[in-house]
């Protein structure tokens, strides 16, 4: 998925939920966030989001700013819509989980 979509689909400052493959270990990751945030208060972040498919948002769960790889999400529910956006590369890993027994 693009980034510019899934902004789209989310809409700003808007609660959603989302279902991906995390970048740096592969787990499979389900958050309940929310668009629209500025990075902490103390200053932006070292790089761009866009440069790298990420988007900031802010985790209700664990209370603290995440960076999701949209180019990694598998499903995403939001403004009353369950979007599948599993990919050819998230269908594998999914694949390789499930034949690892893992979830």
């Amino acid at each position: 998925m693009e980034r510019d979509k899934f902004l789209k689909l989310v809409g700003n400052g808007r609660f959603f939920s989302v279902k991906f493959v995390k970048r740096t270990n592969g787990e499979l990751r389900h958050m309940i966030g929310r668009t629209g945030v500025k990075f902490a208060l103390g200053g932006e972040s070292r790089y761009k989001d866009e440069d790298y498919g990420l988007v900031t948002v802010w985790d209700i769960q664990n209370k603290g700013y995440r960076k999701i790889p949209v180019d990694s999400i598998i499903e995403i529910q939001a403004n009353g819509n369950f979007i599948n956006a599993a990919n050819r590369r998230t269908k594998r890993i999914l694949h390789q989980r499930a034949s690892a027994g893992l979830r």
